[in-house]
């Protein structure tokens, strides 16, 4: 075997296992033989990125920083997914923040105010007595006057001032009811169709 076939032939530039043109010697035809590896990408900014694209705001935060911080420590690739996943996440908080405040009150009537809760209660007894008997004009006149203290009381407890307005306005409306047939003229239609709606509006205050 020639001295050019075993270490190379330099004035073809170098070659693998021979020596360059600059006198050095090497197998990967860098400086010395040798050439830096890419750098890994982190694994905790690509995690942080998929998190951000889900509803996950605190998890995509959490992954992404950590991920900028090994990043900035080690020199690893993956800086723009981090930073996407911060941004992606910071995007979901304030939509959720958004949906909160445009939703949050009701959802709290909902929940926690006490008035909407028994008023709630009380259209579900009249709508049960009343249905039950139908054929009993004293059964279905004690429901409806049973139901005007129980609104009383669902007015009381509410914590919300529209609520409890239109609470006080369905029982205004039982209590006509009440006058009608105790004159024996009966409700009107439209007495009838008052009902409904101000029940509509007190269900559309407590209902989600």
């Amino acid at each position: 075997m020639s001295y050019q076939q075993h270490y190379g032939d330099s004035r073809r530039g170098s070659v693998r296992g021979g020596w360059d043109q600059q006198g050095y010697f090497g197998s990967h035809g860098g400086r010395g033989g040798w050439e830096p590896e890419p750098a890994r990408r982190n694994v905790m900014a690509i995690v942080g990125f998929i998190t951000g694209l889900l509803p996950l705001p605190p998890l995509g935060l959490l992954f992404s920083w950590i991920g900028l911080a090994q990043i900035r420590r080690t020199e690893q690739r993956g800086r723009g997914l981090a930073r996407a996943g911060i941004t992606l996440a910071l995007a979901w908080a304030v939509l959720f923040t958004a949906v909160g405040a445009a939703f949050g009150g009701k959802v709290s009537r909902v929940v926690f105010d006490p008035g909407c809760t028994q008023a709630e209660a009380v259209g579900r007894e009249i709508a049960t007595q009343t249905g039950a008997a139908a054929n009993d004009a004293r059964a279905g006149l004690a429901a409806l006057k049973k139901s005007v203290g129980q609104l009383d009381e669902a007015a009381r407890a509410s914590k919300h001032d529209d609520v409890k307005a239109a609470i006080l306005i369905l029982r205004g409306d039982i209590n006509q009811i009440l006058h009608a047939i105790k004159t024996k003229k009966g409700p009107s239609e439209r007495l009838l169709a008052k009902l409904q709606q101000d029940g509509d509006a007190v269900d559309g205050l407590c209902t989600f």
